[in-house]
């Protein structure tokens, strides 16, 4: 799918975050079980970054797949308007720097797959003290961006 954009970045965090929860989805996958088909990019506020690998059937999977993977639990099956019945699912990353700002996240598809970002949310130290999530919101970032490139 050309017409499709292979990343979506600068999504702006602007938090120290202990983890981010990914809720996600894969559509058309070319890749096999545990090949990466993209990945996340986290960018802190002091230059340095870490890439997430988005792997196939352990933190992401095809939308027909509708069952749980070793780092992907479904979260929920949605009902599109032609009565198909697609998976989204949910991974969480552990940031090996929380006390670091987290600035932006990038996510990039390798053209294996087309990967949608549905939403974040983020866990604070404070907030995960106090049994709180903080979600952050993606909706201007993510919002119809549907992107691939196979």
């Amino acid at each position: 799918r050309p017409q499709l954009q292979k990343e979506v970045t600068a999504i702006p965090i602007g938090k120290k975050l202990d983890a981010i929860g990914f809720l996600h989805t894969a559509m058309w996958v070319k890749g096999k079980p545990g090949e990466v088909l993209g990945s996340y990019m986290i960018h802190y506020k002091d230059g340095s970054s870490v890439q997430v690998p988005i792997i196939n059937q352990k933190n992401i999977a095809d939308w027909w797949a509708k069952r749980d993977f070793p780092s992907a639990l479904m979260a929920k099956v949605v009902s599109a308007p032609n009565g198909e019945r697609y998976a989204l699912y949910v991974t969480t990353w552990t940031n090996p720097h929380p006390d670091k700002l987290i600035k932006t996240l990038d996510m990039r598809s390798n053209g294996k797959a087309i990967l949608a970002l549905i939403a974040a949310t983020g866990v604070e130290r404070e907030a995960k003290s106090n049994n709180k999530l903080e979600s952050l919101s993606l909706r201007s970032h993510s919002s119809h961006k549907t992107f691939g490139g196979n």
